[in-house]
């Protein structure tokens, strides 16, 4: 017989609730996240220009960095990426735009690199609400820091134009108030996703859904209307940020009535042990060749219920202490997770046989529900409130 594991009920319940209330009432959809196309200094704050700014295109350990030193305090100039490549069609409506920057300091005094500024740019003007993060950047190893929301419109008003134009971004300036020393502030990607209501979405999806045997994933969803569907593209993803076409399903074109569909994803004995937990989206096509992505579902393919991960306490507001036990030595890799199967936070962790602790910080995340996860030694997961 067999046992079929459905991810977690709570996050099962929360994508339903969430898909019903945005994509059938309020045809929300969320584009991205694009990495920057163009990157530039911007002078602003007497500060001090960056280097290799075109490195903040891409996640790849190769950094936009700044030197900065202490006393007295330093800014940075602007590190401007913009050229984002979105196609937002006419006639939406602007809801909010989330930014994610990957940074990180690097110093030999262990000092503390601050946001001096975050802003938004519109029309290549550096402009809007300031959106600086209290806290100091993460020293040694790259976070993902995230700035506005799905309601957030940076103090401006938008249009789709103004979100295509190639001189829409993000400015971010570095601060160095409080550091002894010598500092150097590295941001490695810069992205920003979009949010807005189409009154004429090509489809309403009802559900999207998973859940997984020993051999396969098994998705399914359905729709209550559809305009020009040509076909979904079902993606999958072992991290939840890189995703790979894995098949397609015909759509129905124009329809006003619930359809159907569904999807088996067959695993090898590799996979299994690899990814114990997996991320699936769908892209779905027009005839014209336009395309929207639905959110980000993931299945856990162990289904273990076990104690090699304990999470303690299990709702805090700045750190949160994981007990992860282990046969062997090794190392652990620790992963953050939101509710969209975005990696937040990735860090490393040696551990020996038995029981470790290991102490994380999650000052930096906004409020809610994540996922934590560990690869490497130990492969399991569980997850917490921020509050």
């Amino acid at each position: 017989m067999k046992i079929y594991k459905k991810f977690n009920f709570t996050l099962r319940v929360y994508f339903i609730l969430f898909l019903l209330f945005c994509s059938h009432y309020h045809y929300a959809v969320t584009v991205g996240p694009n990495n920057g196309g163009t990157f530039a200094n911007v002078a602003c704050c007497s500060g001090v220009a960056w280097t290799a700014p075109g490195n903040a295109q891409t996640s790849n350990n190769v950094w936009a960095s700044v030197f900065l030193d202490y006393p007295p305090a330093q800014n940075s100039q602007y590190l401007q990426a913009t050229n984002f490549g979105f196609a937002i069609p006419a006639g939406a409506t602007i809801d909010g735009i989330i930014v994610e920057i990957e940074l990180h300091v690097f110093s030999i005094f262990n000092a503390d690199i601050y946001d001096n500024s975050v802003k938004i740019v519109n029309g290549g003007i550096v402009t809007g609400t300031e959106h600086a993060a209290a806290g100091s950047w993460s020293l040694g190893s790259d976070v993902i820091r995230t700035y506005g929301s799905c309601t957030d419109l940076w103090g401006e008003t938008w249009t789709p134009a103004d979100i295509n134009a190639s001189n829409f971004g993000v400015a971010i300036s570095a601060n160095s108030a409080g550091s002894i020393g010598g500092n150097t502030a590295f941001i490695d990607r810069i992205r920003i996703s979009v949010c807005y209501t189409d009154g004429a979405l090509p489809i309403e999806l009802l559900r999207f859904n998973a859940t997984a045997d020993n051999t396969a994933a098994y998705l399914d969803w359905s729709t209550a209307s559809e305009t020009n569907n040509d076909y979904f593209t079902v993606e999958k993803s072992a991290n939840g940020l890189d995703f790979e076409a894995i098949g397609t399903v015909d759509g129905a074109g124009n329809s006003s009535t619930v359809h159907s569909y569904s999807f088996t994803d067959e695993f090898s004995t590799l996979q299994l042990s690899n990814f114990p937990l997996v991320y699936y989206r769908l892209k779905q096509i027009d005839y014209d060749g336009k395309y929207q992505y639905s959110n980000v579902i993931s299945v856990d393919l162990t289904g273990d219920e076990n104690n090699l991960l304990t999470v303690f306490p299990n709702a805090a507001s700045d750190k949160i202490n994981l007990e992860v036990f282990s046969v062997e030595a090794g190392i652990a890799n620790v992963e953050i997770i939101d509710a969209i199967g975005r990696v937040l936070v990735f860090n490393t962790h040696p551990i020996n046989s038995g029981k470790n602790y290991i102490p994380v910080s999650i000052i930096n995340l906004s409020k809610g529900l994540y996922f934590i996860r560990t690869t490497g030694r130990v492969q399991t997961w569980s997850k917490f409130i921020k509050e």
